[in-house]
This record gives structure tokens, sequence and C-alpha cells, in this order.
């Protein structure tokens, strides 16, 4: 189980990785939420970042591997959409 130290820097991170997609520093962001995701993959809000981090800076394969993940765990409408949207930019089938 992980001790709340990890917990707490890991939300820190994710935290870090919001504040830079809002400002629109994407390369900042999908380093955080990266670093996120792989602290604590299954957790769909990490995934969600990461895939509009990843969107933001162009990587729509990152971004439709993130939200694959995210309606894997938690299948919200919202998250259909954004992996419908990222696969479509991706240029990938439906």
């Amino acid at each position: 189980m992980p001790t709340t130290e990890l917990v707490e820097s890991i939300a820190a991170t994710q935290r870090a990785a919001i504040a830079a997609i809002e400002a629109g520093e994407w390369e900042e962001a999908l380093e955080h939420s990266g670093a996120a995701v792989a602290a604590d993959p299954e957790m769909v809000p990490y995934q969600i970042a990461h895939g509009f981090a990843a969107a933001g800076s162009g990587e729509w394969a990152t971004a439709v591997e993130a939200f694959e993940l995210a309606v894997t765990v938690d299948e919200r409408p919202e998250g259909w959409i954004n992996l419908a949207l990222a696969r479509l930019e991706a240029g990938l089938p439906e």
C-alpha cells in the first residue's frame, strides 16, 4: 500500500499537470501527467489529463492510449467522446 507521502506527491504532480493544461503549457503538462499516470495508471482522472496533455501536444497516439485506458476503467460518455476525437485526429479507423 502506498504511503501518504507518495499519494500526496502523485496528487501534487497531477495538480501541476492540470495547471499546465489550463495555461496551455502542453509539453510541461505532458511531462507531469505522464509521471502521474506512471505512478498510478488506473486512476482515471490521471489518464484523462494525460490524454488532454498529449492531444494539446499533438501526440495523438498517446492521447488515444490514455483515453482507451480511461474508458476501460470508467465508461463515462465524456471518456468515449475524447477517445473518438483522439482516434479521428490520429487517423485511426472507427
